[in-house]
């Protein structure tokens, strides 16, 4: 049986992991800035694109901070009378309401971000088909219009268009243009039979990934709300925001219950100026 150590003789085992769980917390939100500042550089802020891959970098990486605040939490619980733990705890957790707010702001910043980048990629689509459509029929009035199998070539060649054999300007006109042209339908059935396999972006094709963030992103500021704690407050941020939604539910109860008492009186008033105002006396007649 391994004997307990003893307390004179050095640091005891409880004071060793509370130390070993600060080194961990260290790591962990070194760990957390590597990964977001992997994914922020090179900076492009206006683009949909560089804001989609940080928000999912944050929401992704999230947990980690989390569970480091968590440890540290653990820690100051621990050895409560380590004021330098006690306030690290008191600092994480001031940050900890900040981190709250930035993840519910991910989710329209990111809504945005993605129907901007949705309505992008559909654009560039629709341009490189019509791109590929006019370079078609460009080339197909160079073919009709050239007078010669040189003249063909030279236009073929502007046009980025297919490339011609000195056997191929050996031919008659004509027949040069039957092949040029066979090729150019090869071409266009090609380029439809890729475009009709390319999957066509739509304003609800980013819908699933965007419902899963944000439930992650919810998910994780319920988690970071539960260790947050407000300047001033003796409470977490969650227990806040607990004891308004059932004080509002309680208020909420009672004018519930109010109003068949206000309903009441509203009718013993009404039927009483109706009895005060009745017919009048047949005698005055």
């Amino acid at each position: 049986m391994v004997p307990l150590p003893d307390p004179r003789q050095g640091p005891l085992p409880l004071l060793l992991a509370c130390r070993n769980l600060s080194v961990v917390c260290l790591v962990l939100f070194v760990l957390f800035g590597t990964i977001v500042l992997g994914n922020v550089f090179p900076l492009a802020i206006a683009s949909p694109l560089w804001q989609l891959r940080v928000s999912l970098a944050l929401i992704n990486a999230a947990p980690i901070p989390l569970a480091a605040l968590a440890l540290l939490h653990l820690a100051a619980e621990l050895d409560p009378e380590d004021p330098v733990r006690q306030r690290r705890r008191q600092i994480s957790a001031r940050l900890a309401v900040g981190a709250v707010l930035g993840l519910l702001l991910l989710v329209p910043l990111q809504t945005a971000a993605g129907l901007r980048q949705s309505q992008l990629s559909s654009n560039a689509q629709t341009a490189r088909i019509e791109q590929a459509e006019r370079k078609l029929a460009a080339l197909r009035r160079a073919i009709a219009l050239a007078p010669n199998n040189g003249e063909l070539n030279s236009q073929l060649q502007k046009l980025r268009g297919p490339v011609l054999s000195p056997a191929d300007l050996d031919q008659p006109l004509a027949l040069l243009r039957s092949q040029v042209g066979a090729a150019l339908d090869q071409g266009e059935t090609q380029i439809a039979r890729e475009t009709m396999a390319a999957p066509t972006p739509g304003r609800l094709g980013f819908l699933p990934d965007l419902l899963r963030n944000s439930v992650a992103c919810l998910a994780e500021s319920i988690g970071f709300a539960a260790l947050a704690f407000r300047p001033g407050q003796s409470v977490s941020l969650l227990d806040e925001w607990q004891d308004l939604w059932l004080s509002r539910g309680e208020g909420r109860a009672r004018r519930r219950q109010r109003r068949p008492q206000m309903q009441a009186e509203i009718d013993y008033f009404d039927n009483l100026s109706r009895t005060q105002s009745g017919p009048a006396d047949p005698e005055r007649d």
